[in-house]
């Protein structure tokens, strides 16, 4: 599977994304088919834990949009 934020970058293209931070998998499924090339979940800033954004990706099953995570720092 090729990554395809990775190889826009590559070639110095700019790809486009959004920032998920709502507990929503709805949304989170919905935002993901609007076009962008990736969503970024932030278990960092957000209420979001790891059960959650299990759920979040899952909603993001199918779409062609590459998921990314912001990890807490500890």
């Amino acid at each position: 599977m090729v990554n395809k934020v990775k190889a826009k970058l590559k070639t110095g293209e700019v790809t486009f994304g959004s920032w998920i931070n709502l507990r929503c998998t709805d949304m989170t499924e919905i935002i993901s088919y609007l076009g962008f090339d990736w969503l970024l979940i932030d278990c960092e800033h957000a209420s979001v834990n790891p059960e959650m954004a299990q759920e979040l990706l899952q909603g993001m099953n199918g779409a062609d949009c590459v998921p990314m995570i912001r990890v807490p720092m500890e």
